[in-house]
C-alpha cells in the first residue's frame, strides 16, 4: 500500500469526479427505481458507481471494492486484509428531494476498520478527509485546514438523528437526554457535523450498512471522536460478514459515546 497521502489524494479526485458528475443531473433528466428493499436507486447512484469503481480498480486493481449500487465479483488476487466501502451517493432520497442532504462515501477499511475516509458533499462544495494524517477539510474554494471535535462542546449539546430512518431506539436515547438540540439531518453529513464540531453526537440504532458509515467513522476518529456499537465496542467491519452495521453511537469524545450507549434502549427490527 502507498504512503497514506499518496492514497488520500487519488481517493479525493475520484471522490470529487463523481461529485461533479452527480451535480450535473441535481435538476432532474435521470431514472428512478425501487430496489428490492423498496428503497430507491437512481440512474445517477449507477453513473457515480462506475466513475468511482473505475477509478479504484485504476490505481488499487487488487483491492476489494464494497459498493452499494455494484456487485462486480473481486478480481484474483485480491487482498484478504483490506476492502473500499463504497456509497456512490449516500443520501438518494434527499438527492431525489431536491435537497443538498446527500454525500460521496470511500473509504479503505484495513484489519477491520477504517483506515481512510473520504466524504464529499457535492451541493455544499464541502470535502472532508480523515486518515492517520489527521482530518482535514475543503469548503467551496478554500484550502484544506486540519478540523478536531474536541474543542469547546456547545452547551446543550446538538444531537443528530436520521431525517429518513428515525428509529424507536433512538429516540428512546433521546428522550433521556438532560437537555439537548435534536436535529434531522440525511445521509454521512451527520459523522461530519460531529468531526467539525458542530454537534456532539449522532446516534442511530436502525439498520446501515459498511459503506453508509465507514468513511465518516474515519474522517470523525481522525478528528477525536469516536463510534461505539450500542455494546459499547468501536465499530468495525468484515468482509467475512453481511457488512451490515449494529446500532452505533457516533460522538466527540470517548466519553460521551460511551455516556450514550449505556442508556437501555428497544431493540430495532432488522
Amino acid at each position: 500500500m502507498r504512503e497514506r497521502a499518496d492514497v488520500l489524494s487519488v481517493l479525493t479526485k475520484i471522490v470529487e469526479d463523481a461529485g461533479k458528475e452527480i451535480l450535473s443531473y441535481h435538476n432532474g433528466n435521470y431514472v428512478v427505481r425501487s430496489k428490492a428493499d423498496a428503497s430507491p436507486v437512481t440512474s445517477v447512484d449507477l453513473r457515480s458507481a462506475s466513475i468511482i469503481r473505475k477509478g479504484l480498480r485504476g490505481h488499487f486493481p487488487k483491492i476489494a471494492i464494497i459498493s452499494e449500487e455494484d456487485a462486480s465479483a473481486d478480481p484474483a488476487g485480491i487482498d484478504p486484509s483490506c476492502f473500499f466501502p463504497v456509497d456512490p451517493l449516500d443520501g438518494t432520497k434527499e438527492f431525489i428531494a431536491g435537497r443538498d442532504e446527500f454525500t460521496v462515501n470511500v473509504a479503505l477499511v484495513e484489519g477491520g476498520y477504517p483506515s481512510i475516509g473520504v466524504v464529499y458533499a457535492p451541493s455544499r462544495q464541502w470535502l472532508v478527509v480523515g486518515s492517520r494524517l489527521g482530518a482535514y477539510e475543503k469548503r467551496v474554494d478554500s484550502l484544506m485546514r486540519r478540523i478536531s471535535c474536541t474543542g469547546c462542546p456547545r452547551v446543550p449539546p446538538v444531537v443528530l438523528v436520521s431525517r429518513s430512518h428515525l428509529d424507536p431506539g433512538s429516540l428512546a436515547i433521546l428522550s433521556k437526554l438532560a437537555n439537548h438540540i435534536e436535529r434531522q439531518l440525511g445521509s454521512s453529513l451527520k459523522f461530519l457535523l460531529v468531526a467539525v464540531g458542530e454537534a456532539g453526537a449522532y446516534v442511530r440504532l436502525s439498520p446501515t450498512m459498511a459503506w453508509d458509515t465507514a468513511a465518516g467513522q474515519a474522517v470523525l476518529e481522525a478528528s477525536g471522536g469516536a463510534v461505539l456499537t450500542v455494546e459499547g465496542s468501536r465499530l468495525h467491519y468484515q468482509r467475512s460478514n453481511s457488512l451490515k452495521n449494529p446500532g452505533f453511537v457516533a460522538a466527540s469524545s470517548l466519553q460521551l459515546a460511551e455516556s450514550l450507549t449505556t442508556v437501555q434502549t428497544p431493540t430495532p427490527d432488522a
